[in-house]
């Protein structure tokens, strides 16, 4: 029995069941993946970062898409600060989100729902701008937001003793370990994809060209695709670069990067230990190592939050278990 099904069982009784995490050599999410009838399968991006992240965005969304069960569009841009901010979840597909979440203890978060039969149906990752100092380095920032997206698919980490299997699945941060390897790509297409389903958890508008936009787990639209290159998004010049970036410019107007400056009282927006408000309860901390934890919680339809997250380096030693199982963490997640 898997790490997060043992957990699901004891949810009825308002305990969790604590499990040793699932091998590291498979790196696999438990068995969690985005139910699809068909193989690849395009699974939309909803871009809201700042254009000091779009390009390492880009860049990773193109790793991971050659994968040969995968494809990866990006197909609306919701970048404005209060998108950012809240991040939410659009119900089959995903979000990727940077601000100023404050010193929360983390550098990147990943968060799936993973609904009653076991399949993954919408995520997001955060990426947390307070921590500035380390996003002077290209090498962290490939890392972080290859690693967090990677969550979003099903991979778990290769290591958790920070050694490098030259991958950005493990905690090493090296420059060998900033993009997936072979590996990665062998599970996705051999392993967590190497069967189908009979009902898709994606939105899968674009297999058949036209778009309901999703919906917000809050119960708001999750906005409609727009822009030409047949059905790719707001992308009239078919170059890969949405329009809105042509210019070098975000909806919000800003010019991208850490909003994070002096005495900010964005830059202190969470004391040290607590979390995003708008992130559905974590509820308990499943494993540990020194660079990263996995939280769960339970849904009301049956199903699952799970929380992957990627601590700080002068972070490692925090423990952010007390106060963090409030239902006050983004009660409007159900």
């Amino acid at each position: 029995m898997n790490l997060f099904r043992k957990i699901a069982l004891g949810i009825s009784g308002a305990l969790f069941v604590s499990v040793i995490p699932t091998a590291l050599a498979d790196h696999t999410w438990g068995t969690y993946h985005w139910a699809r009838t068909s193989s690849p399968f395009t699974l939309q991006v909803i871009d809201s970062v700042t254009n000091f992240w779009w390009a390492d965005l880009d860049f990773a969304l193109s790793n991971w898409a050659e994968a040969q069960s995968l494809e990866l569009q990006v197909t609306q841009t919701e970048n404005d600060e209060t998108t950012r901010s809240n991040c939410p979840m659009v119900t089959g597909k995903i979000r990727i989100c940077n601000w100023t979440y404050g010193q929360t203890g983390w550098l990147g978060l990943a968060t799936v729902g993973v609904d009653s039969s076991g399949h993954v149906d919408r995520g997001v990752t955060r990426i947390n701008d307070s921590y500035s100092a380390y996003w002077g380095n290209q090498t962290y920032k490939n890392k972080v937001v290859c690693h967090e997206v990677g969550h979003l698919f099903g991979l778990g980490h290769t290591s958790e003793d920070g050694s490098s299997q030259k991958t950005c699945m493990d905690y090493a941060f090296g420059t060998d370990s900033q993009f997936p390897n072979a590996h990665d790509y062998d599970l996705l297409d051999n392993t967590i994809y190497a069967h189908l389903d009979n009902h898709n958890s994606y939105d899968a508008s674009l297999d058949t060209g036209s778009s309901t936009g999703g919906t917000t787990t809050g119960g708001d639209t999750g906005g409609t695709t727009t822009g030409g290159c047949s059905g790719k998004g707001n992308d009239k010049n078919c170059n890969g670069i949405p329009d809105n970036r042509e210019s070098g410019s975000t909806t919000d107007g800003s010019t991208g990067g850490s909003t994070c400056r002096g005495n900010s009282k964005n830059c202190n927006k969470l004391e040290q230990g607590n979390w995003v408000s708008h992130l559905p309860p974590l509820g308990t901390r499943v494993a540990q190592s020194r660079r990263g934890e996995v939280w769960v919680s339970s849904r009301k339809d049956g199903g699952l939050w799970i929380h992957h997250v990627l601590l700080a380096e002068e972070n490692e030693q925090i423990d952010r278990g007390a106060g963090n199982d409030g239902h006050n963490h983004g009660a409007h997640h159900h």
